[in-house]
């Protein structure tokens, strides 16, 4: 793949940003690699991909912090959108135990500027009942909830697809591993038994995909779900099968989002926007990949 990203002349929207570097708030131990993308680093990659905005998310679980030293609350997200308030979108999310969640989330969206609710990642079943009171409180506000799932943050798939369905008016937007591994219909569902960290062979399976999976069916059946295309999970569903990628991605092209999670700076070979200009997809198919969706459904339309 070439270095230098490709030319879509559409304002590209990235629904998945983190900075791990601002203030007194950086990133430890397992994460510490993260610290390298502070704010203006990431403000600096975005013009050198071409991103017009991205949504940038806390990291707000003490669940994150155990396991991998990253913790950027929402108090430090709406520092960098006021210091770049052109290139940026603020989501909230805040450790979930905490007795005022639901008052402190509907604070932040009706008066502090928040689009969104997330990136929500908890060691509890997508279906817990404090995640589902968040997911009444985001259809009630009308803004989506972007959530992380594998077999240890916000498991199973087949809680979440009851899930989709229970809360139809909830928008969701689907991220993960655990997620995309489910783009295949032969994936194994012994992989949602374990809450330990499976093998990356596991997480990110390689070789052909075998249509009709999870993901398809959900997109098909609930048009309240959103894909998340970021992080590595989502670059390997399409690179693995470009065969499957270019159907895919035109068969659902108006429930997919473009998304980085800061992958294409970390590992530049994972570069999932020459990915998508390669895959040869009409123009319209891209633009709603790109930005057109996400402009929809976080209300962004007289702003780009």
């Amino acid at each position: 793949m070439s270095s230098q990203p490709p030319v879509f002349g559409v304002p590209i929207i990235d629904v998945h940003a983190h900075v791990a570097k601002f203030g007194r708030y950086r990133t430890v131990g397992l994460a510490g690699f993260w610290s390298r993308l502070t704010a203006v680093e990431l403000v600096r990659h975005m013009r050198r991909r071409g991103v017009r905005v991205a949504v940038l998310m806390p990291v707000a679980s003490i669940d994150n912090l155990e396991d991998e030293g990253f913790y950027i609350p929402t108090s430090c997200v709406l520092e960098v959108c006021e210091l770049f308030p052109e290139l940026f979108v603020p989501f909230c999310w805040f450790e979930p135990w905490r007795p005022d969640l639901l008052g402190e989330i509907e604070r932040h969206v009706r008066e502090l500027g928040c689009r969104g609710v997330g990136e929500v990642k908890c060691r509890v079943r997508v279906d817990h009942p404090v995640l589902r009171r968040v997911y009444d409180l985001c259809a009630r506000l009308e803004v989506p909830v972007l959530l992380h799932i594998d077999n240890r943050y916000n498991y199973d798939i087949r809680a979440f697809e009851r899930v989709a369905k229970e809360h139809s008016s909830t928008t969701f937007i689907a991220h993960g591993p655990g997620w995309w591994r489910e783009i295949s219909a032969d994936a194994d569902p012994s992989y949602w038994e374990s809450r330990e960290v499976p093998p990356a062979d596991i997480s990110y399976p390689k070789g052909r995909v075998e249509p009709g999976g999870y993901v398809e069916r959900i997109l098909g059946e609930c048009d309240n779900v959103y894909a998340d295309l970021s992080a590595y999970s989502g670059y390997n569903a399409l690179a693995r099968d470009l065969e499957n990628a270019r159907r895919f991605v035109r068969e659902h092209h108006r429930r997919l989002l473009y998304g980085s999670d800061a992958i294409d700076y970390f590992a530049p070979r994972c570069d999932l926007l020459r990915l998508l200009a390669d895959l040869g997809v009409e123009e319209g198919v891209l633009a709603d990949v790109l930005w057109r969706n996400a402009a929809e459904i976080l209300g962004l339309r007289g702003l780009i």
